[in-house]
């Protein structure tokens, strides 16, 4: 399901409910009701196929029929590849899966194999030491990769380009590290980049804050930042546990 929305700030800084320009209302189908995965890390289409990223029976990737819902296998068993895997991303035209781990942290490719419905692993990017465990990683095309990071000090950068020699292309420190509220805040949050890895989008699960960035040969840069929902009742620190004043958003 895609949702859009439009909205003209009419005061810079100050936030304003989305409006939408239409609403329609479409009819669902449930595919299948016998779907026993434990918290699911992310979903994503591999094919005719709905993968599901999450831990269930040691295994860590389902797969489902587009078309009608039955199960058709897992992949990937615990304690192989990935030890605490976190997104995924299906490169339709390359037939390549990466998978994001946050322990080492690294980026795994799998070949995605459709006559057989298997994987097979290509390749391992692992982040520089100044990255910590948490990290999240997207995979681009030309073997960059992008990296976002917890940030505990000035001295690391959220958002960090690569070329697959690990030289870091380029960079952008748009994190507030001063504010350990608002850093918890954005460290929990969702990011996604667009299949052309031209652009990165990151919306806030405390209050509603989405962010556009343009990712350029060399640069990146914010393009747009949307104030829907103020942030209240933010994690104390580490402590994520939501209060009834805390305001959730993506």
């Amino acid at each position: 399901l895609l949702m859009g929305c439009s909205r003209e700030p009419k005061e810079q800084g100050k936030y304003e409910m989305p409006t939408f320009s239409k609403v329609k209302y479409i009819d669902s189908e449930m595919l299948n009701n016998d779907v026993e995965v434990n918290n699911a890390m992310d979903i994503c289409c591999i094919g005719s196929h709905i993968a599901v990223l999450s831990l269930t029976k040691g295994m860590w990737i389902h797969l489902y029929s587009k078309e009608s819902g039955i199960y058709e296998g897992s992949l990937l068993a615990d304690s192989t590849d990935i030890e605490w895997p976190r997104q995924m991303r299906y490169d339709a035209a390359n037939h390549i899966l990466s998978i994001s781990d946050l322990r080492k942290p690294s980026i795994v490719t799998y070949e995605f194999l459709e006559s057989t419905l298997e994987l097979r692993k290509t390749n391992e990017y692992f982040f520089p030491q100044r990255h910590l465990q948490g990290s999240l990683g997207f995979m681009l095309p030309n073997e960059q990769f992008l990296v976002e990071s917890i940030v505990l000090d000035e001295k690391q950068t959220w958002l960090t380009l690569y070329n697959n020699g690990n030289e870091i292309i380029a960079g952008n420190n748009d994190h507030p590290q001063d504010d350990m509220m608002k850093s918890a805040m954005w460290d929990n949050s969702r990011s996604s980049v667009s299949p052309s890895g031209k652009h990165y989008a990151i919306g806030t699960l405390f209050g509603g804050i989405l962010r556009l960035y343009d990712i350029g040969d060399n640069s990146i840069g914010r393009k747009y930042e949307g104030l829907f929902i103020e942030p209240k009742g933010l994690p104390d620190g580490f402590n994520f546990t939501p209060t009834e004043e805390t305001t959730l958003g993506f």
